[in-house]
């Protein structure tokens, strides 16, 4: 039903086309013949180059949407090649864990790229623009034809007194107040739609680090945010001199009610720049551990193990110590503890054990695993096995592998793992006279 709607739509537009084209020379041809030569030639001119500028536009538009196509194709097979990679390894670890009988570590959820609304967002940003540009195009081309378009600029809102000694107030006209809507209208439209064509243009043609894109959309998008304030106010006159007792009066009123909000969004704009975090990273902060996966103005989200969303404010990783697991590599070691029994042969046990942590496949060969004897226990010899892991998630299914393929060779290598021994004295008091 829709299609047949958009059908019948497309052919009453075509239809007016059609009219439009026939009847406009005729109408021309009169007007010439009726004394308004001029008039007319002037008309043929500005039509014939409106269509000419219509018809580069949307030249243009066409020639975007097919390279925009191109390359979602291009990103399409490319993440269904990194997902396949990605399933593959998932099979291999599953077939893994099934092997020793272990129960999988939960998958943490990242947010995942949208095609779909990327697509969206590119194609809607580049009509956006074209449609920005043919309307200016036909603007500055009619102006001076049609008198009716400087009714705008004769309607005067308000005057802005000047700086200058004895200069005359500066007029601002209606026309100068729609400017500034379409401004602000179309720096919203554009911060809405940026993310997905910085994906599809720019990002996707980089070899970024995790979460670099993030930081460059966020702030890309700032500044284009703060671009079309600037320019919104400078199209109604606004002056930074005439600002500045009221940028002033906020700073007093931010800093008694609202530093906490400023401290945040400065923090935010700091950690996008410095990155001393980014989106992916498994990070430590106040006693939580958790994926990051979002970076917004006032706060950040972390993804604990448990899959709960904690929302930490971003001053927090500005002024508190913080621990980044995968900033710049994300090798962890982990520290396993084993205690035999006294008599047992020390040297025995240092080889059966880094024979053990050798042939796991979760340990990492460089840095390569070390056994040391650490102490003699109240009840046995203790060792230390150091064991590298290239992925946090790694940790708990490694500790299991290891615990249980230590106790397998310990028992058949007949060395005893103890368990705490304490000596019992009973002592008889005599009995009070």
């Amino acid at each position: 039903m829709k299609a047949v709607r958009a059908y019948k739509s497309q052919g009453n537009f075509l239809l007016f086309l059609h009219i439009i084209a026939v009847s406009a020379p005729l109408v021309l041809a009169t007007a010439s013949l009726i004394g308004y030569h001029y008039t007319a030639l002037q008309l043929e001119r500005n039509l014939f180059v409106s269509i000419c500028w219509l018809a580069f536009n949307s030249l243009i538009y066409y020639i975007g949407l097919r390279a925009l196509s191109v390359r979602e194709r291009r990103l399409t097979l490319k993440l269904l090649t990194e997902q396949r990679a990605a399933e593959r390894e998932m099979a291999e670890a599953k077939e893994a864990e099934d092997a020793s009988a272990e129960s999988p570590m939960p998958a943490l959820d990242m947010p995942e790229m949208n095609l779909k609304d990327i697509s969206q967002q590119s194609s809607s940003l580049l009509r956006i623009v074209i449609s920005a540009l043919a309307m200016g195009g036909l603007f500055i081309l009619w102006a001076d034809v049609i008198p009716a378009l400087q009714l705008f600029n004769d309607i005067t809102l308000w005057t802005i007194a000047t700086d200058l000694q004895g200069g005359d107030p500066l007029p601002i006209t209606l026309a100068d107040a729609l400017l500034a809507l379409l401004v602000a209208a179309g720096t919203v439209l554009a911060a809405k739609n940026l993310p997905g064509t910085l994906e599809v243009m720019v990002l996707s043609r980089m070899n970024l680090e995790p979460g670099a894109g993030y930081a460059i959309t966020t702030i890309t998008t700032y500044i284009l945010v703060i671009m079309g304030v600037v320019t919104c106010l400078a199209v109604i006159g606004v002056q930074w001199s005439k600002l500045q007792w009221l940028v002033a009066a906020l700073g007093v009123g931010l800093g008694f009610g609202l530093q906490e909000i400023v401290a945040n969004f400065v923090s935010g704009v700091i950690l996008l720049f410095e990155r001393p975090i980014r989106v992916g990273d498994m990070v430590t902060i106040g006693g939580v551990t958790g994926t990051v996966t979002r970076i917004r103005i006032r706060a950040t989200t972390l993804v604990d193990w448990d899959r709960k969303e904690q929302i930490v404010p971003n001053r927090t990783f500005v002024t508190q110590d913080l621990t980044n697991w995968t900033l710049s590599d994300p090798i962890t070691r982990v520290t396993l503890r084993v205690g035999v029994a006294y008599g047992s042969d020390v040297n025995k046990v240092q080889e059966i054990l880094a024979k053990v942590a050798s042939k796991n496949e979760r340990v990492v060969s460089d840095p390569a695993p070390e056994v040391f004897c650490v102490g003699l226990g109240d009840s046995s010899i203790d060792f230390e096995v150091w064991v590298f892991v290239k992925d946090l998630q790694d940790i708990m299914p490694l500790s299991h592998e290891i615990h249980a393929s230590i106790t397998h060779a310990l028992t058949e290598a007949d060395i005893e793992i103890p368990f705490p021994q304490r000596d019992i004295h009973v002592r008889t008091l005599p009995e009070a006279r």
